[in-house]
């Protein structure tokens, strides 16, 4: 093992990390490149130029995948599922990457290759225009970045999948084994719910934030089905205690109830993610 720091993050870097094994790609014009294939860090080096080697991007790089897009839509998101597998325990780690609060936006262009691994601030540098200039200066800015990579690192072995690709016009293709499509409905079902309940608490003049804060302080749960986090709940609480900051705030107090009513469902969740995608 050896040590090394990211800013104020420090993490053990084991000197032969595990490289992530990957299952078949959902779609043939979706190609997966992995830390092992020939072509790997000749992609890094595209993508990120010289900083390919900096401390951050090779220690994740053998977590990572490369995806090339060789289809004719722009894909708005790609789902990720890794399997971390330490003696006889298993451990999932799921990851959404998408632009969809900017149905404007692309994710992956027809061409286009890009890097994946466990680490959102190294996607981020991989979609990154600035991403060859910036890359071998960035650190873990955050605690939850150097666990996560600290996991990967403990692993005997490690598998990722591509779970689910959606493209720009909502059509998707892949196993969707993180329940993805699920979570995006229990989303939007969760919100659409907390907002009739509140607009009619606010109708009746009923007193909104003694109704929020008990939703605001439940605790998380694991779906049995997905074996993830329930998004319905954990999106009431997050909705609840937006709200709360909201009805909290003087600045903001007297036009809730105004600006609520115009935030509909479909306002706030935009994009619809279907199945069809070939």
């Amino acid at each position: 093992m050896k040590t090394i720091a990211f800013g104020a993050i420090i993490c053990s870097i084991a000197m032969a990390a595990p490289s992530a094994k990957s299952n078949q790609s959902p779609l043939p014009w979706l190609k997966i490149i992995t830390a092992e294939d020939p072509q790997f860090q000749g992609k890094l080096q595209s993508i990120f130029g010289q900083s390919a080697n900096s401390p951050l991007v090779k220690a994740v790089a053998p977590f990572g995948i490369v995806l090339t897009h060789a289809g004719s839509k722009n894909l708005q998101g790609i789902s990720m599922v890794w399997t971390l597998n330490t003696g006889a325990k298993s451990i999932k780690h799921k990851m959404f990457y998408n632009l969809m609060n900017d149905p404007s936006a692309v994710l992956m262009h027809p061409g286009e290759s890009l890097f994946f691994c466990p680490l959102r601030s190294v996607n981020f540098l991989s979609k990154s225009s600035k991403a060859q200039a910036t890359a071998g200066e960035t650190v873990l800015a955050n605690s939850a970045d150097a666990a996560v990579l600290n996991r990967f690192l403990a692993a005997d072995s490690v598998t990722v999948d591509v779970d689910l690709i959606v493209a720009s016009d909502g059509t998707s293709a892949g196993p969707d084994k993180g329940k993805l499509l699920k979570t995006t409905v229990q989303d939007k079902a969760a919100y659409a719910d907390m907002r009739s309940e509140c607009l009619e608490y606010l109708a009746q003049g009923k007193p909104v934030l003694d109704w929020l804060k008990p939703i605001a302080a439940k605790h998380g749960r694991i779906d049995p089905e997905t074996g993830f986090p329930d998004h319905y709940l954990s999106t009431q609480i997050a909705v609840a205690n937006r709200w709360i900051a909201l009805l909290s705030n003087p600045q903001t107090k007297n036009d809730f109830a105004y600006v609520l009513g115009l935030q509909t469902p479909d306002q706030v969740f935009p994009f619809t993610i279907k199945g069809g995608l070939q």
